[in-house]
């Protein structure tokens, strides 16, 4: 862990995260392994110039691009008690770097009373990633859990392919390529 960033590296992969504690964590960089980069430098880089008319602030993602935030795309999570409670907003309370190949970030959401906890792995030899999100109620009431994704992952502007999973009884996780998409 460099300051608030975690950087996973495989032999060809380098992910860094940024998750300072008391901010929202997300996904700084993700492709081919950087040697020597400052993580702050990266995040620099990936800011934008003010559009005109635009917000003055941009609303950067997050693993799990609550709904409290105002952002307006699909939220990677959808829970409420009751009809309350339903907007989170995960704000970064404990993180822990294991190795260079897998940490464990864990969020806590004041206003709906739950906590997410983030596990990040990167095999080491294939470079591939996988996130696990487990929810865990904080509240006195019951949690209505409707959605849950792994994590919301940014996609390169370069990309141009996706591949997917279809199929139907007995015939299951059947790769698909997705159309292209723009």
């Amino acid at each position: 862990m460099i300051d608030r960033y975690i950087c996973l590296e495989a032999d060809d992969t380098s992910l860094i995260l940024d998750c300072q504690i008391g901010g929202r964590p997300n996904i700084v960089y993700w492709g081919r392994r950087l040697n020597n980069i400052d993580p702050g430098l990266l995040k620099q880089l990936a800011t934008r110039q003010h559009a005109p008319g635009g917000t003055d602030i941009d609303l950067e993602s997050s693993l799990l691009n609550e709904t409290g935030t105002g952002f307006a795309g699909l939220s990677g999570l959808s829970a409420h008690r009751a009809g309350r409670d339903w907007a989170s907003l995960f704000i970064v309370k404990n993180v822990e770097q294991h190795s260079e190949h897998d940490a464990t970030i864990t969020c806590h959401s004041e206003n709906s009373h739950i906590e997410a906890t983030h596990t990040i792995k990167i095999n080491p030899d294939s470079g591939v990633v996988t996130f696990e999100t487990e929810i865990a109620n904080q509240g006195k009431d019951d949690l209505h859990l409707d959605w849950c994704t792994p994590a919301c992952l940014p996609l390169a502007a370069t990309e141009n392919r996706r591949l997917g999973f279809t199929g139907k009884w007995a015939n299951e996780f059947q790769v698909e390529e997705i159309p292209e998409f723009t």
